[in-house]
């Protein structure tokens, strides 16, 4: 799993936002809403840790604050060069979520995210 962490947290992610869904339909809305609000955030994680990652790589100069978040950036395996394709399942994910949700915002970033 440590090599595929980053598709892990986008299933994790699908199953939050279909748990979510669901007991929004049965009406438990008081956990519906937490549960769905977490599987919409959580497919960034892997796409900002890309960015990060990155980030560090080319700036090595580090402040002091900065250390502790470089190395755990830099322990992180996997294989970034399927990158695209966690856009496209963040995108696919967030477009499904607005559609059940009937929300423009989350609709348009889903768009954005396929640029």
């Amino acid at each position: 799993m440590g090599k595929y962490w980053a598709f892990g947290a986008i299933l994790v992610a699908m199953l939050a936002g279909g748990l979510g869904s669901w007991l929004g339909r049965r009406g438990m809305r008081s956990i519906a809403n937490p549960i769905l609000a977490t599987g919409v955030l959580l497919p960034t994680a892997p796409l900002m840790a890309f960015w990060v990652k990155v980030f560090l790589a080319d700036h090595p100069n580090l402040p002091n604050w900065a250390i502790p978040i470089a190395q755990i950036a830099f322990r992180l395996e996997g294989d970034f060069g399927s990158y695209s394709g966690l856009w496209l399942l963040t995108a696919v994910f967030w477009g499904w979520i607005a559609l059940d949700k009937k929300s423009l915002r989350l609709g348009f970033s889903a768009c954005l995210a396929l640029l």
